[in-house]
């Protein structure tokens, strides 16, 4: 057996040949997200950003982020 790890949320926002995307809605989960998101700035590279956020919980057994009560505080 082989698990494999995928996000597709951002698969509706890309064209087939589109390697990057800006958006004024922020959809996905916090702490999971990329900083860049939150300044509407989206590539492949938040899917591999949320991969490392999901295997340091798993080397762990924490979450590797602070919960954040209003996005507003996020500084990047």
């Amino acid at each position: 057996m082989m698990p494999k790890i995928a996000d597709f949320g951002l698969s509706k926002c890309f064209d087939e040949k589109q390697t990057r995307a800006m958006t004024s809605n922020i959809f996905g989960s916090q702490g999971y997200m990329a900083p860049e998101f939150y300044g509407g700035l989206i590539t492949f590279k938040s899917d591999i950003y949320s991969l490392g956020v999901i295997i340091i919980e798993i080397l762990t057994g924490q979450k590797g982020y602070p919960e954040i009560e209003n996005v507003r505080n996020i500084i990047f």
